[in-house]
């Protein structure tokens, strides 16, 4: 996993910081998020309103909008995260993960056969987390077994997700994003 670091590579700007419009996307942000505070993933691609609002947006539908169960989702998130070796990524939706109650064996098994071999649809949702995260082919049995257990819009969603989180993992780690300040680190070794 990329390290946390200190010193981001653009400002990490809050609602007081910025113009009008972008302290609007902002406090959507953090309202929708459930938080008095700009996480600073989301300060960091504030910098850009429209690459904000575009991508909170996304990041809004995927985590709240779905009917994909929230502990499948933060699953499918912390393979991802492991994948594109996103600390902060991992840290976050780990301690999501635990407050759903998620057990520890489980959430170990992240990225490994025996995660991937837990009964359909959890094993080849994060099978396919994986190679979607690394970029790799995704054979047809899996795409058929994904859609059979989630629908189309439900594949889509998972899709989408799985693109999201290596996109904002790729975002994090390029622009050096530390973790806040009350944040609580954790490092799979």
């Amino acid at each position: 996993m990329t390290q946390a670091t200190t010193d981001a590579r653009v400002p990490l700007p809050q609602p007081a910081d910025v113009d009008a419009d972008t302290r609007m996307i902002f406090e959507h942000v953090m309202e929708t998020r459930g938080v008095d505070f700009m996480p600073n993933v989301f300060s960091a691609i504030g910098n850009s309103a429209g690459a904000l609002q575009a991508a909170a947006s996304v990041g809004e539908h995927i985590r709240f909008n779905t009917d994909l169960d929230d502990s499948l989702r933060e699953l499918l998130i912390l393979t991802v995260a492991q994948e594109s070796r996103c600390a902060y990524e991992w840290t976050h939706h780990f301690h999501i993960a635990e407050r759903l109650g998620i057990d520890k064996a489980t959430l170990s098994a992240i990225g490994s056969d025996e995660a991937e071999a837990l009964p359909a649809p959890t094993g080849p949702a994060l099978r396919y987390a994986r190679l979607v995260a690394k970029n790799d082919p995704v054979d047809d049995a899996t795409v058929a077994t994904l859609q059979d257990a989630f629908g189309d819009q439900g594949f889509v969603d998972l899709t989408v997700l799985a693109g999201y989180y290596s996109m904002l993992a790729r975002v994090i780690n390029t622009l050096q994003v530390p973790l806040e300040v009350d944040a609580e680190p954790f490092s799979r070794s």
